[in-house]
């Protein structure tokens, strides 16, 4: 079907390259020592795979973790206009989650996202810059790519930069001029900048979020 279908070749290749860039990142993980025996005998509840899981492990289950997070985040049919999509992006980070790469910095961070052919070509602000790289996840929302870049400005707090292509929203911010607006309990400030917009999102308020922006 897919050979007679030139957008399902397409997702099919799309799905190929994600398989197998995590297929490379499991096998070059070793399953810990006692591994089987701990998860025999363990009666407790995992909780947040971001929090609490041993960082081998998370490894593991972040990269599995991708993939369920993507079809999560598909809902055809729903609204596409930036409102919706700024509201589902802060929805999600407002919840634990999941995430599909851990980084030391931001350049770790893109090459994970270009390696995946996810949106990789933005443009951190410079006050973003210094601040340390917790992570990242790759999303999909309404079957467009969105990168999120999860920043830790200070211990159990972060801030948030969501990356999405331009042309993937029918009424993208129209300047590189951000503007700002509280959704549920986090700020946010969104902007275009040539083929690319940003959302940016932290619990605080618009004087805070500007010093980053």
């Amino acid at each position: 079907m897919a050979r007679r279908d030139p957008e399902l070749m397409r997702w099919y290749e799309q799905q190929r390259a994600v398989d197998e860039a995590i297929q490379e990142k499991l096998q070059q993980i070793a399953a810990p020592a006692g591994l089987r025996e701990r998860i025999l005998t363990t009666r407790e509840t995992s909780r947040s795979v971001r929090r609490t899981w041993p960082t081998r492990l998370m490894a593991v289950a972040a990269a599995a973790a991708m993939v369920v997070v993507v079809g999560r985040w598909f809902t055809a049919g729903q609204s596409v206009g930036f409102d919706a999509y700024r509201e589902k992006m802060v929805e999600f980070v407002s919840d634990e989650y999941d995430l599909s790469a851990e980084a030391d910095d931001l350049e770790g961070l893109r090459q994970f996202f270009s390696k995946i052919s996810w949106p990789s070509d933005y443009e951190v602000p410079r006050p973003l810059q210094s601040v340390p790289v917790e992570g990242g996840t790759a999303l999909e929302w309404q079957g467009h790519r969105v990168s999120l870049l999860c920043l830790e400005y200070q211990e159990h707090e972060d801030i948030w930069l969501f990356v999405i292509d331009r042309s993937a929203l029918p009424d993208p911010p129209a300047t590189e001029a951000p503007g700002f607006l509280k959704v549920g309990k986090l700020m946010t400030a969104s902007w275009s900048q040539e083929n690319i917009t940003y959302l940016l999102a932290a619990e605080g308020d618009e004087a805070f979020l500007r010093s980053y922006r």
